[in-house]
């Protein structure tokens, strides 16, 4: 499921989730997809492409975790009465799962829980005490999960751009100067994109399909494979098919970049506008129009 990440969102989380109790079985179950507070699916793919949402629903949050959130939540578990009162949602919690071998997992995982947050709880409360005399108590337990962030994971489309490039390494022959044009902060992203760069020139890639596939195999078990299986697991490229038109899909991926690149420049130039000028705010102002037409 894929909800608002605001508080009404992760409130019918907990609903769905203690409602499908009764019907979990092995191997049958729920995850929840947080979107980030104040966008909805479209908002969020118009402002950072589709591999923004492919992000979101690539790091989902278990049913556990959401029930856990329920359990724990306004509860200090470094006390007695704050564990008192988990146990008793618990219980309640575990009626209602009617599957045995189901409802012992979660009677076991919820309960190790319970245990960690009341061993674990303290030593950081005492920390933030001593460093912050006021701060209100606040168990680990009941932290809020972190939610999606990209400035954290760096631009959606650019990975996704990158993610093709991996799942389909000959796309290189006809955008390799797209590839090196992109911006990459230092880090792992930008050592794999100077990677297939220099594989590239030095004719690493085969021209083929078939030899192409291969490198693109070696990627999975070389230097950067950890990045590449991040990369092309959390854009959802690995879910494409293999007939996939892949040049088509980066060509117009890219095309939707540049574009949302432009438009952001050109909103910076308009913050730089005097507007105390009458030729830079009549100008700004017919700019404005035109966009509106």
């Amino acid at each position: 499921m894929c909800l608002d990440g605001d508080n009404a969102g992760r409130n019918a989380a907990t609903r769905t989730a203690l409602k499908a109790l009764e019907i979990l079985e092995p191997g049958k179950s729920l995850q929840f997809a947080f979107l980030p507070d104040g966008e909805d699916p479209d908002s969020l793919v118009q402002r950072d492409g589709l591999g923004a949402f492919r992000t979101v629903l690539a790091h989902p949050q278990s049913l556990e975790h959401v029930l856990w959130h329920h359990l724990s939540a306004g509860l200090d578990l470094q006390t007695a009465d704050g564990r008192a009162n988990a146990d008793a949602k618990l219980a309640t919690l575990l009626n209602d799962i009617k599957h045995p071998v189901v409802k012992q997992a979660y009677k076991a995982a919820l309960r190790d829980k319970i245990y960690q947050a009341s061993r674990g709880g303290a030593a950081s409360a005492k920390t933030n005490r001593k460093t912050n005399p006021n701060a209100p108590m606040v168990p680990a337990a009941i932290q809020a999960p972190q939610t999606y962030q990209p400035e954290m994971q760096g631009d959606p489309t650019v990975r996704l751009l990158v993610a093709y490039i991996c799942r389909w390494p000959q796309l290189l022959a006809a955008h390799d100067e797209a590839l090196g044009a992109l911006p990459l902060p230092p880090g792992p992203l930008a050592e794999l994109v100077q990677h297939l760069l220099r594989s590239y020139v030095a004719g690493n890639i085969g021209a083929s399909v078939a030899e192409a596939a291969h490198y693109a195999d070696d990627l999975l078990i070389g230097p950067h494979a950890s990045t590449v299986a991040e990369l092309v697991r959390s854009t959802g490229v690995g879910l494409l098919a293999d007939e996939t038109d892949a040049d088509a899909a980066f060509t117009a991926t890219y095309q939707q970049w540049r574009a949302r690149m432009a438009s952001r420049s050109s909103q910076q130039a308009d913050l730089k506008t005097n507007f105390l000028d009458p030729a830079a705010w009549a100008a700004f102002s017919q700019k404005q129009s035109a966009k509106r037409g």
